[in-house]
């Protein structure tokens, strides 16, 4: 790997560890639990480090994958990795930005929920649609894509398969972005949350069936 892409990930690793770290001093002990689905509940302000850990804990996994990993490989790992840990960074600051209103309460709650939820799913969408364009250049792998007996026991099945899945996640991502653009009273939160579930699942589930369909075909073809 690259120095210059060691640094991008190592930064994007620690950024939001020492963003979190550099607010609890301003946070009361208790803060409001952003993902409630409707219900008033409270946690310690230290559950704010959960996210940063995390994404120390898979920079540092997947910069010893992406390091051994083949030039195949390589670019799909490197790009999904870097995506990942962007979004997690824009969440995190999100994240500390809607505590902060809730906190102190600096406007309206209700809207800076709904808007809240709405960026986040965008940016989520447009990074599934990002890592779903370089699933077809990655090879068999135990990390990256769709992981399923079929796939892992043929390239050809694997390649097809998220070939397919490929185009499934763009679209899928494109109305899940239409529908957070349209939805903008801030009761539907719930609604909004719930629908780009589907809209995340659904996907996965489709291809994983399409694996074992093409599986099929692709057996029935060689014999």
């Amino acid at each position: 790997m690259k120095k210059k892409n060691k640094l991008i990930l190592i930064a994007l690793g620690i950024s939001p560890f020492l963003l979190s770290a550099l607010t609890l001093p301003i946070l009361p002990h208790t803060i409001p639990k952003i993902i409630n689905i409707g219900t008033e509940a409270y946690a310690s302000k230290y559950e704010l480090l959960t996210l940063p850990i995390f994404a120390l804990i898979f920079a540092f996994f997947m910069y010893i994958v992406i390091s051994k990993s083949d030039n195949r490989n390589y670019k799909a790992f490197y790009i999904s990795t870097l995506a990942l840990l962007i979004f997690i960074n824009i969440y995190n600051i999100m994240l500390i930005y809607r505590i902060y209103l809730l906190v102190y309460e600096v406007r309206n709650v209700l809207s800076s929920e709904i808007v809240f939820t709405k960026v986040i799913m965008i940016f989520c969408s447009l990074l599934l649609m990002l890592i779903g364009n370089y699933l077809p250049k990655s090879k068999q792998n135990l990390i990256l894509g769709i992981r399923t007996k079929w796939t892992l026991s043929n390239e050809e099945v694997w390649f097809l398969t998220h070939r397919f899945a490929a185009k499934i996640i763009i679209v899928f991502g494109f109305f899940s972005i239409i529908v957070s653009l349209l939805i903008s009273n801030p009761k539907s939160e719930v609604f909004l949350i719930r629908l780009y579930s589907f809209f995340l699942i659904a996907p996965l589930i489709i291809s994983a069936i399409y694996s074992k369909i093409i599986y099929d075909k692709v057996n029935k073809k060689n014999k």
